[in-house]
């Protein structure tokens, strides 16, 4: 059973609002960036641009009044000049996509198989197929977000498929049983819902005034007015994620987070800058190579956020390459060599194949490692300490593999969670510079040392690992509930072998 999906079959790619930037309202006049760029490029103040599977690009204007896409949840007709682009780099896995101006994001089957574009040099009006296409990025308009001027504050709807839609519920109210009875809520009462579960949808309400609820939602179907207008009917209760009452304008922007492709949908599947060419195993796990080289491991004594056990800071070789993971181990990953789910019942679980597996203890994992060895006639292995820092930093010595500034955390880190917290699919955010998925943030991530509370100080040590002195053992990478201090490269805890929790995961290597 599942309630939000992994990875989604295209790319969206949020960069975020310049510093400064005005573009309306999302709802009730509370500020909202505009979004100023998608698919890893800024909107256009003038033109649309078509950007072709066969690297063409093509700028003018879109001259379609609307478009329209059949999704899990209904068909929706958005009018054009509500939409910031277009997406067809699912189209063979079914989920193309559109993205609002007021970040609403509707996945599926996009109806209009034409385009049509007014070449901006000539003039000329064409008719495009959308097959040739990999995404339409629409021109961004200061006055876009006018529509919304004088609505209420919004409602935001996170759907079990990754989807995001602003407005409110027709329905003012959900029924909740639980083990006291059943009870209305009103969304007047709430500020949260978390839904968890299959069939039988289990939410946990958090009220405005801090009350928390749990039992089955027995409300069958939500229907939902849209901000653009739009009413989409009978929505059924396991489409749903969660829902952010009043919190659209402040949610939505953070929830959009980055979305990346499946890998060989398109060329937009593809990161450059990996150290050398990957593997994908008979499970379809996806290693990414590490070659050798030299780092710099711990952090300086004047980073920002050090702590003690970050040093002394000194030089480490890696001297032979490995294949590391690239995302952590996966909770379908698990059930296919373990056949069981250590995480079952936690409250702070969301079960689904491409969530991380948890509440595995650092044996476990070795276990886990030592059987899928067994299966492909290989070695795989925890990474080392060493390693796993090597391969975060990418090349790197700033506090984060991207840089010092923690404001892009969450481009590329689930962090900072609340009551509601628990750890997101594997791959959702920006990869580092060598195509690494979450090495900041969302699980802490098992390593094969030993904990040593202060580093080696030989300069240069090769290929380190501590398997000497103390049970407990080293665990990297910080977590979906901590801040951004705890998720910096040079981060560093420790547990007991044995011990399981929600916060604990691991990615695999295998030696060369």
């Amino acid at each position: 059973m599942r309630t939000r999906v992994g990875l989604l079959p295209w790319s969206l790619v949020f960069l975020g609002a310049s510093a400064g930037a005005t573009g309306g309202a999302l709802a009730g006049d509370v500020p909202c960036p505009p979004l100023l760029a998608l698919f890893e490029q800024q909107r256009s103040d003038a033109e649309d641009i078509i950007y072709f599977r066969n690297q063409d690009v093509l700028r003018g204007q879109v001259v379609n009044a609307s478009v329209t896409i059949v999704t899990q949840y209904g068909m929706i007709e958005i009018p054009i000049e509500r939409c910031a682009g277009l997406s067809f780099e699912g189209a063979r896995s079914n989920t193309e996509a559109v993205v609002t101006v007021n970040y609403n994001r509707f996945s599926g089957m996009i109806t209009d198989r034409i385009i049509r574009f007014r070449i901006g040099s000539s003039g000329a009006e064409i008719p495009v197929r959308k097959e040739k296409i990999r995404h339409v990025l629409l021109q961004h308009r200061p006055d876009e977000t006018a529509f919304l001027e004088g609505h209420k504050q919004s409602d935001l709807f996170v759907m079990a498929n990754g989807d995001l839609l602003t407005g409110e519920a027709a329905e003012r109210e959900i029924q909740i049983r639980t083990d006291y009875g059943t009870i209305p809520v009103a969304f007047a009462e709430m500020k949260g819902v978390q839904m968890q579960g299959g069939e039988n949808v289990t939410a946990i309400v958090e009220k405005a005034n801090g009350d928390v609820m749990r039992g089955t939602l027995e409300s069958e179907e939500i229907t939902l007015d849209l901000d653009q207008g739009i009413r989409v009917e009978a929505i059924y209760k396991d489409k749903f994620a969660a829902i952010f009452v009043d919190q659209a304008s402040a949610r939505a922007p953070a929830e959009f987070g980055v979305v990346q492709p499946v890998l060989g949908e398109s060329d937009g599947a593809a990161f450059a800058g990996t150290s050398g060419p990957g593997l994908t195993n008979s499970l379809g796990m996806e290693f990414v190579r590490i070659e050798p080289g030299e780092f710099w491991m711990g952090s300086p004594e004047a980073e920002d956020g050090r702590y003690e056990n970050e040093g002394p800071r000194h030089r480490v070789q890696i001297t032979k390459p490995f294949l590391l993971g690239k995302t952590e181990v996966t909770q379908g990953e698990w059930r296919a060599v373990m056949g069981t789910a250590p995480w079952s019942g936690e409250s702070n679980v969301v079960e689904g194949d491409d969530y991380p597996a948890m509440c595995a203890s650092w044996e476990d994992a070795n276990e886990f490692c030592g059987r899928l060895g067994e299966k492909e006639g290989v070695t795989y292995r925890l990474p080392t300490e060493a390693e796993w820092e090597y391969a975060c930093r990418a090349g790197t010595e700033t506090r984060f593999s991207f840089g010092d500034d923690e404001g892009q955390l969450g481009q590329y880190a689930w962090y900072g969670r609340d009551i509601f917290g628990h750890a997101e699919p594997v791959g959702r955010k920006k990869p580092n510079p060598w195509g690494l998925f979450d090495m900041h943030g969302n699980v802490w991530e098992w390593c094969a040392d030993v904990y040593d509370k202060r580093y080696d100080e030989r300069s240069p040590a090769a290929d380190p690992v501590n398997t000497a002195g103390g049970g407990l053992r080293s665990l990297r990478g910080g977590a979906w509930p901590l801040n951004p201090r705890d998720c910096r490269s040079a981060f560093r805890v420790r547990f007991d072998p044995v011990n399981r929790n929600v916060f604990s995961g691991f990615r695999v290597a295998r030696t060369l």
